[in-house]
């Protein structure tokens, strides 16, 4: 093989890998980038979380060693307590979330009231209308009576 094969062979091959060079395989080359990357990243938090990782570790141990210690009765009062403090949580959700709904249900209430105390004062003002309207149709009446005597009809 000559010098001029070497290279036209070489430039064949640029050739090839230039037509492999597809859509599918440029999205593979992206997704393989990303996955390194995720990669990369996950060891760096790993890193950071070591630290903490230990921190918790050593509490978890230092808690353990203290429970262990503890004598059975104060342990089964801990327990006990515990589960308390568990179930106590979500009565007192229910408890706050009732209270709440009878504030509103309070207020609903107060300003019902309030829109009835203004549908009254204006059922008085439409009845102190109604009397004066009343009164202006008799004095109109009068009226007219008078004038139509006055007219001899």
């Amino acid at each position: 093989m000559t010098m001029g094969d070497m290279a036209e062979s070489t430039g064949l091959c640029d050739k090839a890998l230039e037509d492999l060079a597809t859509p599918a395989s440029k999205a593979n080359k992206a997704i393989n980038a990303v996955k390194n990357t995720g990669i990369q990243l996950g060891e760096e938090i790993l890193s950071a979380a070591v630290p903490a990782l230990d921190k918790a570790a050593s509490m978890a141990q230092d808690l353990y060693k203290w429970f262990s210690d503890l004598d059975e009765g104060t342990k089964q009062n801990i327990v006990t307590f515990g589960g308390l403090a568990v179930a106590v949580g979500p009565v007192l959700t229910i408890f706050g979330k009732l209270y709440g709904s009878v504030g509103t249900l309070i207020s609903n209430f107060g300003k019902g009231i309030q829109k009835i105390g203004m549908f009254a004062a204006a059922m008085k003002t439409a009845e102190a209308d109604m009397r004066n309207a009343g009164a202006a149709t008799v004095t109109l009446g009068d009226k007219m009576k008078g004038a139509a005597e006055k007219t001899g009809l």
